[in-house]
This record gives C-alpha cells, sequence and structure tokens, in this order.
C-alpha cells in the first residue's frame, strides 16, 4: 500500500481537539503535513482545514443520514479520498443523486469509525478542531520549512488556499 493512511489525518484531527495551545496545534498538524507525499499534500491540507479541494460535492445531510458500518481496519490512503471526492464532485445530472449516495456509501464503507467521522466533518464543513486558518497556515508553512509570514504573503498575493500556498512556498523556498 503507497500513501499516507487517511486515519492518520483523523487522528491528527482527533489530537488537535485534545491540546489547548497554539503553539501545539501548529506542531501536530505540521507533523502530519510532513508526512504527506507530493502527491497528497494538496487534499490532505484541506481535509485538515475542513475544506476538500473539490469546493462542490453536491452532498448533504441527507447522503449521510444512513449510518454505515465501519471498516475494522483502516486502509484508505489520502489519494483514496481524494479520488472518490473527485468521482463526487463530477457527478451530475439524472440519477446524480443516486450516484452521489452509492458512491459516499462505499467510500464510508471502506472507512473506520474514526474515519467516518472525519469525513463526515470534511465532506459537509463542519470540523470543528480549534484549528483556524491562521493555525493551518502556520503548520503548512512549518511543514514545507518556510518562513510562515512568506506562506501568508504568497496566499494572501495568489488567494490560495493553505495547501496551495504550501506547495508554492516548498517549490520556490518560499520566494515568489
Amino acid at each position: 500500500m503507497s500513501g499516507v493512511l487517511f486515519a492518520e489525518l483523523a487522528a491528527a484531527t482527533e489530537d488537535v481537539r485534545a491540546l489547548s495551545g497554539r503553539k501545539a496545534k501548529v506542531e501536530r498538524l505540521a507533523a502530519a503535513l510532513r508526512s504527506l507525499g507530493p502527491d497528497e499534500r494538496r487534499a490532505g491540507t484541506g481535509y485538515l482545514a475542513g475544506a476538500p479541494r473539490q469546493r462542490v460535492l453536491g452532498v448533504g445531510w441527507a447522503a449521510l443520514r444512513e449510518p454505515v458500518p465501519p471498516a475494522l481496519e483502516p486502509s484508505l490512503t489520502v489519494a483514496d479520498v481524494d479520488a472518490a471526492l473527485e468521482r463526487l464532485a463530477a457527478m451530475s445530472g439524472p440519477g446524480s443523486v443516486a450516484a452521489r449516495r452509492a458512491e459516499l456509501g462505499a467510500l464510508l464503507a471502506r472507512a473506520t469509525a474514526s474515519e467516518q467521522e472525519f469525513l463526515r466533518a470534511v465532506v459537509l464543513g463542519d470540523l470543528r478542531q480549534g484549528a483556524l486558518a491562521g493555525v493551518m497556515a502556520e503548520a503548512a508553512a512549518r511543514a514545507a520549512g518556510v518562513p510562515p509570514a512568506d506562506l501568508r504573503r504568497q496566499a494572501a498575493v495568489s488567494r490560495k488556499d493553505a495547501a496551495e500556498g504550501e506547495r508554492d512556498a516548498e517549490a520556490t523556498g518560499g520566494e515568489e
């Protein structure tokens, strides 16, 4: 299996919820971000920030109301979740509601209980972990090894999210 397990991001989120200090939250999030491969960073950063890179998924509470038995062992990777959400976002037209529900159900069936909780929060935009955008941006900067001010400046100038800003800052060493 290649790639970071989605369970690792779910665990990081649970850890961040339990932490009270900003510095500790930044360090825990930065550690989770550093574990991500280059092709997982944008999606993983989005999940930890509670904002998947696919901005519109067409999924609401109704699609998540039926409980799905959780997997016993983690097997989902960040890339697996990103691919499933990409498929969800691309669905439209007649039958798309049922197709989205089926795709989401299949994804949830592969997720452990803690992954399901994390995934539901991300999909619904209801991730409450106490890590606001500034905390996430600082964690992304630390993970990329650049000064936080450089990442914030790049993000502000280009109106990018933390994941895109981290990728650009890492590629340029913080220079524009």
